[in-house]
């Protein structure tokens, strides 16, 4: 019987052989879109992924923000 850190190692395994292997036909579909159009789509989605993510988190850095005081020099 195989351990459980096994089989979650084999299922990473299996997910990026997948992966490697699908990856050009995104790759190919994506040669009529701009370089610069996926950049900022990606950065903004990325941005909006982590501002979500830190809104859920425990504590939240965002809610701290407003007790931050700045330190007069």
């Amino acid at each position: 019987m195989l351990s459980r850190k096994t089989l979650i190692g084999l299922t990473y395994a299996l997910s990026a052989y997948v992966f490697w292997g699908l990856a050009p036909i995104y790759w190919k579909q994506l040669g009529a879109v701009l370089p610069l159009a996926v950049a900022s789509y990606r950065i903004f989605f990325g941005f909006l992924f982590m501002f979500i993510f830190s809104l859920f988190r425990k504590p939240s850095p965002f809610r701290q923000l407003k007790h931050f005081k700045s330190k007069q020099w």
